[in-house]
Order: C-alpha cells, then structure tokens, then sequence
C-alpha cells in the first residue's frame, strides 16, 4: 500500500495534467471525431455499394421494360383504318424521312456510347434487338393497316426511345467522368 501511496504522491503532478480542462477537452474531440468517421463508414450508399454502372445499367433496362410494355400495348389495341388511309408506310416519304432521322440519330449516339463505354453499348444492342423486333411488327402491321395513326405514333416513340436511352447513358456517364476527374482534381489538391 505504501507503493502505491509513494507513486501517486510522486506522479501527482503529471496525472493532474493528464485530467486538466484541455486534455479533457481534447479527448472529447478525439472522440467526436472519431464517432463521426464510424457513422460515415457505416452509412450505406447505394451508388458505392452496388457501383455507379449497375445502378445506371439497371435503370436502362427498366427504361427498356417499359418501352416494350408500352410498344406491346399499342399492338394488342385494335385499330380501325379509316377509309381515307390510302398509303402504307413505304409509299409515305413523311414516314420515311422520320425514320431516316431518327434511324441517323441512333447511329450517331451509338458512336458517341461506343467511344465512352464500348462494353455498355454491347449490353444495349441486345436490348434494342427485341425494340427492333417489335418496330418490324409494327411496319408490318402497317401494311396491312395503312397509315394507322396509332401504329405510326407507336413507331415513332419506338425510335425516340432509343435515342433517349442512349442518350440517359451518355449523360450519365459523362456526369461519372466529370465526377471522378473533380475526385482525382480534389485528392491532387489535397496532397499539395
């Protein structure tokens, strides 16, 4: 006991510092910031845990499911030509310049997504072959039934909705580009 005693008489000093008001104040903040760095860690974000191209992958085939939803509704509505309804989809040039565009449009955004992300542009093509499958039975179905309205209108939104697509994952990617090039630019000003 004497020891003890003899110990804590001589290391008074020192363990009177080690408890003053700014060590203690001190501590606190170690231990605040340490807190804050466990509930940051702890946080879930789906962006890093899933990666920023699952979760835009994964956006573009619900986007795909509902396009083909919303093609496949326009087939299994019937449709009554009008008497007035003459020409079928290959004697209409109006038609045809649509398509002419849109088709150029496609191919021009494909470049620009092959050019930034080859690999994603390989997973769409087999997801525009079953928009392709259902624009064919539309111009089919357009020759049975001339200058349907609704089969006209369905074709198109089919066009448009490629190039909305491509061009969602064109944005996205150049927005994740940008975003790690402002990572890499803050981490380089960070060790400066």
């Amino acid at each position: 006991m004497d020891k003890a005693k003899k110990f804590l008489q001589q290391h008074q000093q020192e363990l009177e510092n080690f408890f003053a008001w700014e060590n203690e104040e001190r501590i606190w903040k170690n231990i605040e910031a340490h807190l804050e760095n466990k509930v940051a860690q702890q946080t879930p974000q789906i962006g890093h845990k899933l990666g920023f191209r699952k979760v835009y992958q994964i956006a573009a085939v619900v986007i795909l499911l509902l396009a083909v939803v919303c093609v496949a509704w326009f087939l299994i509505l019937p449709t009554q030509p009008n008497a007035e309804e003459a020409n079928s989809f290959a004697e209409n040039p109006q038609l045809n310049q649509i398509e002419m565009y849109y088709t150029s449009l496609i191919e021009a955004k494909k470049e620009e997504l092959q050019k930034l992300n080859p690999e994603l542009l390989k997973k769409l093509e087999a997801d525009f072959v079953k928009l392709d499958s259902a624009y064919q039975a539309l111009k089919q179905d357009l020759s049975v039934i001339p200058n349907s309205e609704r089969i006209t209108q369905a074709m198109i939104y089919n066009l448009k909705l490629r190039v909305e697509i491509l061009e969602q994952q064109i944005e996205i990617l150049e927005k994740y580009q940008e975003q790690l090039k402002r990572q890499d630019s803050y981490g380089k000003g960070q060790t400066l």
